[in-house]
């Protein structure tokens, strides 16, 4: 029986180039950069249609035919957007990590009260926060993160093709981990202030032991906020290194979650 040559269209490039374009919108729509609310939606729907059609051209040869079943191909629409969307998640681990490392710098420094409009998540973030977080996005780019964010994105189609997902433990176990790795690096971001912070909240328990007229509750949030801004310019070159390798870091923690779908 001879199969119509629009079924045989339908059922080998375009629920296939659909698929794929699935697992790239739900990328876009959460990865740091792409999703910002000031990337237009139809840049984004551009932007992973494009893609998607290369992707297909490269890769549509090793795409079996996929019938059409309704329930299986939700399940498969399914599966794509929530590959797409835990990849732009673990990519933005990193940089939730340094957000979180300027809030704890900054209340720390005195700038609890003071959060600003965050532009890529549309919410509010503090200050340091906020400018960390620019900041390591700017490292990003400046060492062509995202190209090779979306070259692993690709190479993710090689690695598990479509309808390939298979949910297992060992992806929760990683998880974790990454939650346990990033937490670590907003720490170690945040350390230098913290460490200056404490040495001055001791000197100050001192003074107000030795010298109890002197009021160092009036002294001491200036002094903190002065000190902790001067220690973040001293460590400016170190900062920038370390967000460096923490983002080449999350780059090979993508590419191994990316391993360990199959």
């Amino acid at each position: 029986m001879d199969i119509p040559l629009d079924e045989i269209l339908l059922t080998t490039y375009l629920i296939p180039f659909m698929l794929i374009l699935i697992r790239m919108l739900g990328f876009f729509g959460v990865a740091p950069l792409f999703s910002a609310s000031g990337f237009p939606n139809q840049g984004k729907v551009l932007l992973a249609a494009f893609f998607a059609f290369i992707i297909l051209f490269l890769r549509g040869s090793e795409i079996p035919a996929i019938e059409l079943d309704f329930w299986m191909l939700a399940g498969l629409a399914i599966g794509e957007a929530v590959i797409g969307m835990v990849f732009g998640f673990i990519v933005g681990l990193i940089f939730a990590a340094m957000q979180l490392a300027g809030y704890i710098m900054g209340y720390q420094m005195g700038f609890a009260v003071a959060n600003v409009l965050d532009p890529v998540s549309g919410g509010q973030s503090s200050v340091l926060g906020q400018f960390l977080f620019l900041f390591g996005l700017l490292t990003f780019l400046n060492i062509d993160g995202h190209h090779m964010v979306i070259s692993g994105m690709v190479d993710s189609f090689d690695i598990m093709p479509v309808g390939a997902f298979s949910l297992n433990f060992a992806l929760v176990g990683m998880m974790a981990g990454f939650f346990q790795t990033y937490f670590s690096v907003a720490i170690k971001i945040a350390l230098p202030i913290l460490g200056i912070i404490i040495m001055i909240d001791v000197s100050l328990g001192i003074v107000a032991r030795t010298v109890p007229q002197m009021n160092v509750f009036l002294i001491g949030m200036p002094l903190k906020t002065l000190i902790g801004l001067f220690t973040l310019y001293a460590g400016f070159s170190f900062l920038h290194k370390l967000m460096e390798h923490e983002i080449y870091s999350m780059i090979l923690d993508f590419y191994e979650f990316v391993h360990a779908m199959v």
